[in-house]
């Protein structure tokens, strides 16, 4: 069964109040952005006013993305500044889902931290290593959404060769680098995947600015793909929610829906 959520960052809301604003516009789970300049959400106190508003509101809390690795890369050098801001940023945020029960963690690589060379794929590779190591037997997964074709990918997963690692993919990045998200799921290894996938488009190279099935991303192959793997786990959307979001949440549910629920068993 595929089920609906959406990511945090991209609300017309911030901090606990997003959860009951994601089930307001109808959506069941919510993935929350973690940021190296705010750490509050490692905090106890944090962590039970957001559990507390999930189990009030219905809406799963079900991974968080480490943001600021988009400005602290995967790559960096290990005895650098930026290597050890970067690994201690994964622990907390490994830690914390630990402690919430949340059963992914994402490390982002785009902007400053597109993977472009061998050397930054090797050091990459050795860092996702690390976070692998710190939850070896845990009940949470570490994934990487990069810029990188099939090939690429398996090869970084080959280099890290552990089973805590998954790719996430989203339906509209790819486009930006040369690829195609449907093609990007057609080969590399369903157990490679994670369960949880972003869900937008765009237009003119512009990430989440329009409903999904709108612009460039051909979301339709990408849902057609998803189906074909008879894939079971989460769509997040991450459309530009941040003005017009009912209109526009109503518009990527009711897409969504009409491209993969009516599919479903009930």
């Amino acid at each position: 069964m595929i089920r609906f959520g959406v990511c945090q960052w991209i609300m017309d809301c911030s901090g606990v109040e997003a959860l009951p604003r994601a089930a307001e516009l109808g959506f069941e789970g919510i993935q929350l952005g973690i940021a190296e300049e705010n750490r509050a959400i490692h905090e106890p106190a944090l962590q039970k006013a957001y559990l507390r508003a999930s189990q009030e509101t219905g809406v799963a809390i079900v991974g968080f993305g480490i943001n600021s690795m988009n400005v602290l890369p995967l790559f960096s050098p290990p005895d650098s500044d930026e290597g050890r801001r970067c690994h201690d940023l994964m622990r907390s945020a490994l830690d914390t889902a630990l402690a919430m029960g949340v059963g992914l963690v994402y490390c982002p690589g785009f902007f400053d931290a597109e993977i472009r060379t061998d050397e930054q794929l090797q050091r990459a590779a050795a860092m996702l290593r690390r976070g692998c190591e710190l939850i070896e037997g845990q009940p949470v997964l570490l994934a990487t959404e990069n810029t990188l074709d099939a090939a690429r990918n398996l090869r970084l997963l080959e280099l890290v060769d552990h089973p805590s690692l998954r790719v996430l993919i989203d339906s509209y990045n790819p486009v930006l680098y040369g690829h195609q998200a449907a093609a990007l799921l057609r080969d590399l290894p369903a157990r490679y995947q994670s369960k949880q996938m972003h869900a937008k488009d765009g237009r003119n190279q512009v990430m989440g600015n329009v409903p999904l099935g709108q612009g460039e991303g051909r979301f339709e192959d990408f849902v057609q793909a998803l189906k074909d793997l008879v894939f079971a786990g989460w769509l997040r959307s991450e459309t530009d929610y941040r003005r017009n979001a009912d209109e526009l949440a109503a518009a990527d549910l009711a897409t969504m829906n009409a491209l993969i629920a009516s599919d479903q068993a009930p």
